[in-house]
């Protein structure tokens, strides 16, 4: 009996002291309240930074995007992580990465505002450098390069883990064959919390998700590489490059990132392939394939040391 409550005591002292068998306490998040207020956080943000709306963004959009895709501003990128963690690790350690894209409208009937999540996207440097996937941002990028703008569309923002929102002020660097767009949004001086960018993943690798499908916020799942592949265009002589995954994801989850087993961005979402025994009626569904935009395609926009 005594060596039991010394037993009892040796835990509770590494529990108490930061040892290795500290409990950690489950927290349970109200998103629903995070969603809610998503209008009036960014309203305060507008009126105390007086930051610009989305169709200022379109305006200036043929001035920060290059055709050829490339980057030209230096940026920084925080260095790989190289040590292996499990799933609690990187929920813990990723989680704060990634953040909720969302849009914001006025209504003239009721005269207020409505803001919602609807997409993924992914912190990659400090300053609010974020990636996501094109189809998020196609709507803002056509028009603006069309010189078409809505008055009632008032804002795309991002919303991290914490609930803080930042808008988008602009458009980097977009790739509509390969589906991603990198964008800036302002940060109002504050630090945003980037990942680190990794390297490609062979077939097999352990890879996390962390989304919002069908805005449920911060949703983690996990898989494996089940193949890359290269898909080539005769019409447009444009490739594609895919990194299909096991890792389920679903509407909302656009953008989000594709995690190694280090805690270093992988890739981001792209779509899914549903597969029927019936394919023409769409019937008795068997399994639907993973798309995502490899890493690789993302680190070639900017100009990185190797």
């Amino acid at each position: 009996m005594r060596n039991i409550l010394r037993l009892i005591g040796v835990v509770g002292t590494l529990w108490l002291s930061g040892g290795h068998l500290v409990a950690q306490e489950v927290v349970y998040h109200d998103y629903g309240a995070m969603k809610d207020s998503l209008s009036s956080r960014m309203l305060d943000f507008w009126r105390s930074k007086r930051c610009i709306n989305i169709n200022t963004v379109r305006r200036d959009l043929l001035e920060n995007i290059r055709e050829d895709g490339r980057i030209e501003e230096a940026f920084s990128f925080p260095a790989k992580r190289k040590k292996r963690l499990d799933a609690k690790g990187i929920y813990r350690v990723c989680k704060k990465h990634v953040l909720s894209f969302c849009m914001m409208e006025y209504r003239p009937g009721t005269k207020n505002y409505w803001s919602y999540p609807m997409a993924s996207a992914v912190v990659l440097t400090a300053d609010g450098v974020c990636v996501t996937n094109y189809h998020v941002l196609a709507n803002v990028i056509l028009s603006g390069a069309l010189k078409y703008y809505w008055p009632n569309d008032f804002m795309r923002m991002v919303m991290t883990a914490e609930g803080k929102v930042y808008p988008v002020r602009r458009v980097l660097a977009a790739d509509p064959v390969n589906d991603f767009a990198i964008f800036q949004v302002d940060t109002g001086g504050d630090r945003l919390s980037p990942i680190p960018l990794g390297e490609p993943l062979p077939e097999g690798s352990d890879v996390y998700h962390i989304g919002h499908p069908q805005g449920n916020l911060f949703y983690l799942t996990s898989g494996i590489v089940a193949r890359n592949v290269a898909i080539f265009d005769k019409e447009s002589g444009h490739t594609k490059l895919e990194m299909e995954i096991t890792a389920d994801y679903a509407t909302g989850s656009s953008g989000g990132a594709i995690i190694d087993e280090c805690g270093n961005l992988a890739g981001i979402v792209g779509g899914t392939y549903s597969m029927y025994a019936n394919p023409q009626l769409s019937r008795n569904f068997q399994m639907s394939v993973k798309k995502t935009v490899p890493v690789k395609l993302i680190k070639e926009c900017f100009l990185l040391k190797k």
